[in-house]
């Protein structure tokens, strides 16, 4: 499972980043959420669809979750 978030802090937005084994491996700060969209793109290419993931869920543990539903397994 690779991961992209973009969390908004005070300070800006930030694109994290998780290999497949669900280790972080490293996040860029963006004064734009447009800004750090477009690295992700630059970066990654084609995307699947963005996701909100809820106030005060753990990211990894929500994809988890939702990706066990649309498989059938969650």
């Amino acid at each position: 499972m690779q991961v992209l978030l973009i969390s908004q802090r005070p300070d800006g937005f930030f694109l994290q980043r998780w290999n497949e084994r669900g280790e972080f491996v490293g996040q860029t700060r963006h004064d734009e959420m447009d800004d750090a969209m477009r690295e992700a793109y630059a970066d990654y290419g084609r995307l699947s669809g963005w996701r909100l993931c809820p106030d005060g869920a753990d990211p990894l543990e929500y994809i988890r979750r939702s990706r066990g539903r649309e498989e059938g397994t969650g």
